[in-house]
């Protein structure tokens, strides 16, 4: 390849990277200093940070007065030099994409292997849960980087998602997920919107023999709505999805699996991070969080909940 040629597949390299920067809400810094690093790893050429910068302002600007993407690739009428400079820069977004993942599976790894220690010490080092209503455990001053959790669906609690959210805005959390029914769907998120800020549906896929049947509405539903809010801080799939049969009701009659419960929790957070579930039931959430290297903090107003929500964490690292 050229000295030109390689330039451009740097520039088109360069583009590219600013605008998933920009759309994952990274600082512009931040995307200069990553650009740079990868620019030097993958073409062997040095980049000024500050330069990047100014270019991803430039971007940003361009989308907001335009309210447009930059315009795609005319496909059809590439020279063959476009064409294999495509194909470079596909070549080497493969290879940052699995220098990525090796990266972010050794900060699992790195988180997972810090919080059995810091169990094996203390459990309630990195799990704290509680007895008490969802409104006393936000009232204690917790700051979760993210809430997950799955409230009763019935008519008569509706009332605890109005809590959910007071809480949640009060405690000014990053991210909210919030499992629930169809029935009263309406409500659930008129309450919600009320307090916390809009962002997306997620679908909770519940594949084989889990379908719920719904004899108001006859319906069997293999899904559940995970209505998110707060800000867009990086891109995800909106699909997550339990192992087939996979329901687990042994400790909660509205438990959910483990395997689902992973899909969410690994989708939305990060190792390390403080992952609450202040309708805890089972508290599966918990449990998860710790096995994906994310610390707990949670509640239930049943105190039999909480006990056997303990036992159940304490067996699961008692054999691990």
């Amino acid at each position: 390849m050229s000295k030109l040629e390689k330039q451009e597949a740097c520039q088109l390299f360069i583009e590219q990277e600013i605008e998933t920067g920009l759309a994952e809400g990274k600082t512009k810094y931040l995307i200069g200093k990553e650009i740079a690093g990868w620019i030097e790893k993958l073409f062997g050429a040095e980049v000024n940070i500050d330069t990047i910068e100014k270019r991803a302002f430039r971007y940003e600007q361009k989308i907001v007065d335009l309210g447009t993407n930059v315009p795609n690739l005319d496909i059809e009428n590439l020279t063959e030099s476009q064409k294999q400079i495509i194909e470079l820069y596909k070549k080497r977004k493969r290879e940052n994409k699995k220098i990525r993942a090796e990266i972010n599976q050794a900060d699992l790894e790195k988180a997972q292997t810090q919080i059995t220690e810091e169990l094996s010490a203390s459990l309630e080092s990195v799990c704290d849960i509680r007895t008490c209503s969802c409104a006393e455990l936000f009232a204690s001053g917790i700051k979760p980087d993210a809430v997950i959790t799955d409230p009763p669906y019935p008519k008569e609690f509706l009332p605890v998602f109005t809590e959910l959210a007071e809480s949640c805005k009060a405690a000014d959390v990053p991210l909210v997920a919030v499992m629930s029914g169809m029935l009263f769907l309406p409500e659930v998120m008129q309450r919600l919107c009320k307090h916390l800020k809009w962002r997306w549906i997620l679908a909770y896929l519940t594949p084989g023999g889990q379908a719920s049947q719904i004899w108001p509405s006859k319906i069997n539903q293999f899904w559940k709505p995970v209505l998110l809010f707060g800000e867009s801080a990086h891109w995800l799939g909106d699909v997550a999805t339990s192992k087939i049969n996979d329901n687990d009701k042994r400790f909660h009659n509205w438990g959910q699996s483990e395997s689902g419960m992973i899909d969410l929790v690994e989708r939305l957070t990060k190792p390390g991070q403080l992952v609450c579930d202040p309708f805890g039931g089972a508290f599966t959430t918990g449990l998860v969080s710790l096995k994906l290297g994310r610390r707990f903090v949670g509640c239930d107003i049943d105190s039999g909940c909480v006990e056997k929500g303990l036992l159940r964490i304490k067996a699961a690292y008692a054999q691990s």
